[in-house]
């Protein structure tokens, strides 16, 4: 098990924002994080990246960990490959430079990426998903065993989203990495995740496979929407939302 969450618990003021929330997750296992604004998800990345304390509960110790944070700063004109490099710093001694095997690891993340050809590229002229893609990199240069990865696919087009999809899964089944991302479609849970955690009110969480957690009801319940499952040709499901506009 590279990763055990007990009854996590947290909240602000003494108001409870998720409470007793439990998950186990293996090397090589996806879990996608749902729920409405404000229900806790990026919180919960918080907790697990030991930023914000629990109130109560408990977090297996983590050796590396890598975050893709949902929005992405540059103050500097770092070229793609030192951005990338960074994952490397706390493998680099005090006052010391980066080692040919930093080096190293860098570039075979950005080949593991297939984006070799953007390291000399400065970072702010990327794209927004060519920066998630390059985020990524760094948090595999980081040698970092748990990727947690705050809405990836937000603010991306068609095309992006399923590149990031599809490069998680490629990590997780390839790689062996544990990944946790966070969302507002439940149709990206259905395609890539393994597990499934899902925001209710009343600081209430539901777990286990995506397609016994993410049902009609339990979605109605999180989101308050009535939405319509379909299957296509292949038995996969498919979640359509309503689009009557009648009050």
């Amino acid at each position: 098990m590279i990763l055990e969450v007990k009854n996590a618990t947290f909240g602000y003021s003494h108001t409870p924002l998720f409470s007793k929330v439990s998950f186990r997750l293996k090397a090589g296992e996806i879990l996608a994080i749902l729920g409405p604004n404000g229900s806790g998800k990026t919180t919960l990345l918080k907790c697990l990246m030991r930023i914000l304390p629990l109130q109560e509960g408990s977090i297996s110790p983590i050796a590396h960990i890598g975050y893709l944070p949902q929005k992405i700063q540059t103050t500097f004109s770092y070229d793609v490959l030192n951005v990338v490099l960074m994952g490397r710093a706390s493998f680099v001694p005090l006052f010391g430079v980066p080692s040919k095997n930093d080096y190293q690891k860098a570039l075979n993340a950005l080949a593991t990426l297939h984006i070799s050809h953007f390291k000399k590229r400065s970072f702010p002229s990327l794209s927004h998903g060519e920066q998630q893609l390059v985020m990524i990199a760094r948090s595999l240069a980081s040698d970092a065993q748990v990727l947690l990865c705050d809405e990836p696919t937000s603010a991306l087009d068609l095309h992006n989203q399923h590149t990031i999809l599809r490069l998680l899964r490629r990590l997780a089944s390839k790689e062996n990495k544990c990944i946790l991302f966070t969302t507002h479609n439940p149709q990206h849970a259905l395609s890539i995740a393994d597990k499934s955690l899902l925001f209710l009110p009343s600081h209430e969480t539901r777990y286990g496979l995506p397609s016994q957690v993410i049902t009609p009801q339990s979605l109605h319940e999180s989101f308050g929407l009535t939405l319509d499952f379909m299957k296509d040709a292949r038995g996969r499901i498919i979640i359509v939302p309503p689009l009557t506009f009648e009050d």
